[in-house]
C-alpha cells in the first residue's frame, strides 16, 4: 500500500488537482468531480511509516503516552495539522539538533514530525524520540520537585535514572527525594509518638535539612511526649524535687491539664509530709532495694525486674547469713514474689501467642507449666491447654495407628473426638480402627472355619481395605471348604431348618 499522495508529490504528478488515493487512470474522471467538491487544504491519513523505520510506531506510541503520563493532560492526542510540504531532509535533521540545542520540547517535537514526514532514516528517528524521552522526564522530575509530592517524584526518578537525563538535575532531585521521605517518617513518628523513633527521625531531618516548620511541631510534640512520661514517673516516685520539676516542664509543653493537676495534688500531699518529718526529725530509712523493686514493677520491664529481684534475693540472704549486716536492713519476700510474678505474667503473655502460632509442643508445656505454677490463668492460657491437650491426643492417635492396636486406637479416637481433633484425622483414624477389627474379624472366621461366617467377614475386610493378601487366604479357605463334601453335608441342615 503506497503513501498517499501529498500536495508536492500530486502538483509533480498531476498539476489540475489534488487526489485522495493512488491515481490510477480509470479513476482520473472520478477524481476530477471529486477534486470540485472537497476543499484545500484537505486532511490526510497517514499510511504505514517508511520501510527504514519499522519500529517507529512502538517509539511513537510510548513517547506519546509517557508524555500524558509525565505531564499529566487527561486530553494529549490531538488531530493531525492541516498537511504541510515535506522539508528537505537536511533541513528537517537541522530543525531538530536546533531544537536538541535549545532543549525546547514543544519546538523538539514539532521538529521529530517533519523530520517524519521528510522520510529521515528510522535509526535517527529513534535516537531523537529517546532524547525526547529524556527532556520529558527531566521535565517531570522537575515538575513533581517544584510540587514536593513524594510520589511523583519518586516515578520521575525511578524513570529518569533509566532514560539517564542530566547529572545535576536528578542527583538534585534524588537528595530532595531523600529530604521528602524523611519528612513523611517524620511524620509518622509524629503520629505513632514513641519517644525513641521520633527523637531518631527528628536528628535525620535535622542532618538532612528537612522543613524547618515541621521539625519544630515535631520537637515541640516530643517535648511534651517527654515531660508527660517525666510526670507520670514522679507521680509514682512521689519525690517532691522530680514532681516539682515534672510539674514544671509539663506546664511549659502544654501537657493535659488534667494529669497535672493531680501531679500538683500529690506534691502538696509530699511536701506536707515532708514538713511533718522535719518537724519531728525523724529520718525515714531509705530502702534503695525496696525502691529499686518498685520502679521495675511500676515500669513492668523484665530485664529490670530481674536484676531487682537478684539484688533483693542476694540482699536477704546476707541479711539472714550475717547478724552484724541485718542492723537496719529489712527482707523483702512479699516485693520479691510480686515481681517474679509479675515477670511470669509478662514472659507468659509474650511466650504463649507465639507458641500457640508456632503449635510448638516441648514450648507450650513449658509455658504453660510457668503458668500453671503462678496460678496465671486468661484467654490465652485456655487456648493454649486446649492446643496442648489436642497435639497430645493426636501424637497418641498417631502411635496407637502405627501400633495397630484396637484398644489403643479405640481409647486414643474417644479422647481426640472430646479435644476437637480434625474431622479428617478422626476419619483416617476411624478407618484404621474398622480396618483393625475386619482383619481380626477376618482371621477369628478362617480359625472357626464357617463358610458363611466367613465369607461376611470377607466383604467387610474388603469395605475396611484389609490388605489384599489376607483376604486372598481367606477366600482360598471359603473355596476349599466349599469343595469339602463334609462341609457341604453340615450346611444342609441349617438351610433346610432356615
Amino acid at each position: 500500500m503506497a503513501r498517499p499522495h501529498t500536495m508536492g508529490s500530486r502538483s509533480r504528478t498531476h498539476a489540475g488537482g489534488l487526489s485522495l488515493a493512488p491515481v490510477s487512470p480509470s479513476r482520473v474522471t472520478l477524481q476530477q468531480a471529486a477534486q470540485r467538491m472537497i476543499p484545500t487544504p484537505v486532511m490526510v491519513i497517514y499510511g504505514p511509516k517508511p520501510a527504514t523505520a519499522p519500529k517507529l510506531g512502538s517509539w511513537r506510541s510510548a513517547t506519546s503516552l509517557s508524555r500524558a503520563n509525565l505531564l499529566g493532560k487527561a486530553e494529549f492526542f490531538v488531530q493531525e495539522a492541516p498537511l504541510k510540504e515535506p522539508l528537505p531532509k537536511a533541513e528537517a535533521a537541522a530543525q531538530v539538533e536546533q531544537a536538541l540545542a535549545a532543549k525546547d520540547v514543544s519546538q523538539l517535537q514539532s521538529a521529530i514530525d517533519d523530520a517524519k514526514r521528510a522520510g529521515l532514516p528510522g535509526s535517527k528517528l529513534v535516537k531523537w524520540e529517546f532524547e525526547l524521552q529524556k527532556m520529558y522526564a527531566q521535565q517531570a522530575v522537575e515538575d513533581a520537585q517544584a510540587a514536593r509530592d513524594v510520589q511523583r517524584l519518586r516515578s520521575a526518578v525511578m524513570r529518569a535514572s533509566r532514560l539517564g537525563i542530566d547529572t545535576d538535575t536528578l542527583e538534585s532531585a534524588k537528595k530532595c527525594l531523600q529530604v521528602l521521605t524523611t519528612e513523611e517518617m517524620l511524620r509518622i513518628a509524629m503520629r505513632n509518638n514513641v519517644t525513641g523513633h521520633l527523637q531518631k527521625c527528628i536528628d535525620m531531618a535535622v542532618s538532612r535539612r528537612g522543613d524547618s516548620q515541621l521539625i519544630e511541631e515535631a520537637r515541640a510534640l516530643l517535648d511534651k511526649s517527654t515531660a508527660e512520661r517525666a510526670l507520670f514517673s514522679a507521680m509514682n516516685t512521689r519525690e517532691v524535687a522530680k514532681l516539682d520539676a515534672a510539674i514544671k516542664d509539663a506546664t511549659a509543653a502544654h501537657v493535659a491539664p488534667d494529669p497535672v493537676e493531680e501531679a500538683k495534688w500529690i506534691l502538696e500531699i509530699e511536701r506536707e509530709r515532708a514538713k511533718e518529718r522535719e518537724t519531728s526529725k525523724e529520718k525515714p530509712p531509705k530502702d534503695e532495694i525496696e525502691e529499686r523493686l518498685r520502679t521495675a514493677i511500676n515500669l513492668q520491664e523484665t530485664g529490670a525486674l530481674l536484676k531487682a529481684v537478684k539484688l533483693a534475693k542476694r540482699n536477704d540472704d546476707a541479711v539472714r547469713s550475717m547478724p552484724e549486716y541485718s542492723e537496719g536492713r529489712c527482707l523483702h519476700e512479699e516485693s520479691i514474689r510480686e515481681a517474679e510474678q509479675l515477670v511470669a505474667l509478662l514472659e507468659v503473655d509474650m511466650q504463649l501467642p507465639r507458641a500457640i502460632r508456632s503449635k510448638d509442643q516441648q514450648k507450650l508445656k513449658a509455658v504453660l507449666t510457668k503458668a500453671s505454677s503462678w496460678s496465671i490463668a486468661n484467654e490465652d492460657v485456655t487456648e493454649g491447654q486446649r492446643l496442648l491437650s489436642q497435639i497430645e491426643t493426636e501424637a497418641k492417635l498417631r502411635r496407637a495407628v502405627t501400633l495397630r492396636s484396637e484398644e489403643q486406637l479405640a481409647e486414643a479416637l474417644e479422647e481426640a473426638i472430646q479435644c476437637g481433633v480434625e474431622r479428617v484425622r478422626l476419619q483416617k483414624a476411624e478407618a484404621a480402627l474398622a480396618q483393625i477389627r475386619a482383619a481380626q474379624a477376618l482371621q477369628k472366621a478362617m480359625e472357626g472355619k464357617d463358610v458363611d461366617a466367613l465369607e461376611e467377614a470377607i466383604q467387610r475386610a474388603k469395605e475396611a481395605g484389609v490388605p489384599r493378601s489376607e483376604v486372598s487366604k481367606a477366600e482360598a479357605l471359603v473355596k476349599n471348604l466349599s469343595r469339602a463334601p463334609s462341609t457341604t453335608a453340615s450346611r444342609l441342615p441349617s438351610k433346610t431348618a432356615t
